[in-house]
Parts: structure tokens; sequence; C-alpha cells
């Protein structure tokens, strides 16, 4: 990002000395047009190859246990996620108004969702990581932490929790394995393979 406007100021003026004056030929124009496309399309290209290669798409479920199978998300997964209509549809909004929503590992979208979010950057120690490191290993006791925290929900984003442990990092509480041992059991109200909606349970150890 630090390097994109000054990247885009030397790509101008190197096609610019393509082009000439005024007076520079049709060939050279239209070169420095064909390559200024090239260059970009290129450059689209490998950022999307980049975001292919990271993300992977969990599919389905299997009754309460998540199947582990995966492979790399379709194109077309993004495609609801290029603007605020598809944002607009989310899952989350579909919840009660009163809901409090506590987000793993998901950061997108969230400008666009309308119930009260717990969650914090890609950058930050997780919401949900002291809530394990309480608990010491008891989901019953993780569970009751959330409820008192008025927590209705949990948005795990499977994908971008792999994602982040496997490239800059992730609070070290917050595993794959750790958040499945917690949701286990746990209603489901949205599974999208990649990310899942769950109902924190409102009573009792399960």
């Amino acid at each position: 990002i630090p390097t994109l406007v000054p990247g885009v100021v030397l790509i101008g003026l190197g096609l610019a000395a393509l082009t000439g004056d005024a007076e520079a030929s049709r060939w050279r124009r239209t070169t420095a047009l064909l390559l200024g496309g090239a260059l970009v399309s290129a450059l689209s290209a490998l950022s999307l190859a980049t975001l292919w290669g990271q993300s992977k798409a969990r599919f389905a479920a299997d009754g309460n246990r998540l199947v582990v199978a995966e492979r790399n998300a379709p194109p077309w997964y993004y495609a609801d996620s290029l603007g605020p209509s598809g944002s607009l549809a989310h899952p989350v909004n579909a919840l009660p108004p009163e809901s409090r929503v506590m987000v793993v590992a998901d950061t997108s979208q969230l400008f666009y969702l309308e119930p009260e979010l717990v969650y914090a950057s890609a950058f930050d120690a997780s919401p949900l990581g002291p809530v394990l490191e309480a608990a010491d290993g008891s989901v019953a006791d993780a569970a009751r932490r959330l409820r008192d925290a008025g927590v209705t929900h949990l948005w795990v984003g499977w994908s971008e929790l792999r994602r982040l442990h496997g490239t800059y990092g992730h609070d070290p509480r917050v595993t794959e394995d750790a958040v499945r041992e917690l949701v286990h059991g746990w209603g489901v109200d949205y599974d999208g393979g990649a990310s899942t909606l769950y109902r924190v349970p409102q009573s009792g150890p399960r």
C-alpha cells in the first residue's frame, strides 16, 4: 500500500517517456497504452491469484461437526463481498436487533453489519482469547462467560482464521481446534462453508 502512489507516478513517467511529445508516432502511443494495460492486468491477476491461494473454503457441516475437507475458494465466492448490496444481505443482519455478535477472525463487511459487534482487527488480540484462557479448557465455562458478556452469537470466519495463523499470525489462544471444540454442539443459524454463525447456548452446561 505505501508503494502504490509512487509506483503509479513511476509507471506514468515511464509511459510518458514512450509517448514523447505531441508529435509522437501513433505506434509509440499505441505501445504505451498496450504496455500500461498489460501491466495493470498483470498486477490485478497477481493480486487475485494471491487472494485465491490464501483462501480456503470449508465445505458444509455434518450434523454438529464441521467437515474438514477443504479446497481453494472458487472466484465466485467473493461475488457477494464486493459491495454494500451483498453485505446488507449478510446472515448477521437477519438476527434480531438486540443480538450481540462476537466476530472471530473475519473483519470483512463489518461496516455494513447492523447488530452490536464484539471484534478486533486482524492485528489485535481476539476478544475470544481471554474467554478461552479464563475458561481453562472448559467449554461450558467459556459459554457461560460469553453469556455473561451478553454475547448471543459467534460469527467464525474459518478461512480467515486459517489464513491469519498461516501468514502474519493471530491470537495463539484462538486456534481452529480450540474454536471448533468450543462450538461443537451449538446451534447453527448459518453455515456458508468458509464462515459459520453459531448461537451461544443460553442456559447451563451442554
